[in-house]
């Protein structure tokens, strides 16, 4: 009898342990931010229409910031573009400044290209491991994510017209 009883107990204790701790993971989760697109203006008149010699800047929209994020390494890469000149921040601390990663180029030819934006994210909360990839609103592109328990990484791709 004494012995069923232990058993009882301990069985409640363990289910009582699991949601305390479930209730902790949610609250301390670190998530990688939702990209709702990728846009591209010139920055001469702020159309969506990019010129060679004239600079234009990418941004990354975050249609959800990202949560509990440490240390951030951003990329972003142009196809078949090396003589191209680009600005855009590296290295970040994301909870610290969670705005929306851009980059300003500069093309030196016409043509369309495709643009690769990397976002490696080192949490500073529990990670849900996962892997998915979704389109972006405007259509035009796609974004992959990676989780593990060390690390979220983010690659949005999408071509852009240079005339």
């Amino acid at each position: 009898m004494l012995n069923k009883a232990l058993q009882l107990i301990f069985a409640f204790s363990f289910i009582i342990i699991l949601l305390g701790c479930s209730e902790d993971t949610e609250r301390f989760r670190s998530e990688a931010p939702h990209f709702a697109r990728l846009t591209a203006k010139s920055l001469s008149d702020g159309s969506p229409t990019l010129r060679v010699g004239q600079s234009f800047v990418l941004t990354a929209e975050q249609e959800v910031r990202g949560k509990r994020l440490d240390r951030t390494i951003y990329r972003w890469e142009v196809a078949n573009a090396a003589d191209w000149t680009q600005r855009y921040t590296k290295k970040l601390v994301y909870d610290k400044q969670p705005q929306h990663p851009t980059d300003t180029l500069v093309a030196t030819t016409p043509g369309v290209y495709r643009i690769t934006f990397t976002a490696n994210y080192n949490p500073s909360g529990v990670v849900q491991p996962k892997s998915l990839t979704y389109n972006l609103k405007d259509g035009g592109g796609t974004v992959s994510l990676n989780a593990s328990a060390v690390k979220l990484q983010v690659v949005l791709t999408q071509t852009i017209r240079v005339r």
